[in-house]
């Protein structure tokens, strides 16, 4: 009995430890393959702690905003990438979405421009929220972001053939005024002349 109860508890230690590697692998592969969806996904990817730390990234924010995101503080952000709102009004510190989203604020789809070191524009759409553990607690902050300068650049071209064909139909409207006005005239004139035809006559 003596010999038994610490074999029994060191039998149990080691089932505990054996378990504990089995989670770990699991763990493991479960992160491997969490990298692996993120990094095939088209839209970007950034996950940060609480400290406003990055932690994660996947391939597209690397290619939509460059590989600074990965030093550099979320306060500057703003100031380095250009953004702005699509008025263009440039963003505060505090009003990027990643740092709204560690104050618990959730974003949906809001939309940005960020201008590269070499001034190309991107339009982004961004969704951003708090990540929260099961018990509650905010544990940092995720952003999505999707690049809409397709769709932007589309509905530009849209509005500008749609001011286009205004002003065609207001320059169409105008002819057809100025035809309306020479009928009247033309068949004023016309009642005239028979008129005055007609008296002599």
């Amino acid at each position: 009995q003596a010999l038994g109860a610490p074999a029994a508890a060191a039998l149990r230690s080691a089932q505990l430890f054996a378990s504990l590697e089995e989670e770990r692998a699991r763990a493991a592969r479960e992160a491997l393959r969490f990298a692996a969806v993120l990094d095939q996904m088209a839209d970007g990817v950034i996950l940060v702690d609480e400290h406003g730390r990055l932690e994660r990234s996947n391939k597209t924010a690397i290619e939509l905003l460059g590989p600074e995101i990965e030093t550099l503080p979320l306060e500057e952000w703003s100031a380095r990438f250009g953004m702005t709102t699509v008025e263009g009004r440039l963003l505060a510190p505090v009003e990027m979405p990643l740092l709204r989203a560690l104050r618990g604020e959730r974003l949906r789809r809001a939309t940005y421009i960020v201008r590269s070191a070499w001034g190309t524009e991107r339009f982004l759409s961004t969704s951003a929220g708090p990540i929260v553990t099961l018990g509650g607690e905010e544990k940092g902050a995720a952003i999505v972001l999707r690049d809409v300068s397709d769709e932007h650049q589309y509905a530009e071209m849209l509005r500008h053939t749609n001011r286009e064909l205004r002003r065609q139909a207001e320059i169409m409207e105008q002819g057809n005024t100025q035809l309306r006005d020479a009928r009247k005239a033309k068949n004023q004139f016309l009642a005239n002349m028979s008129h005055e035809l007609r008296t002599p006559l």
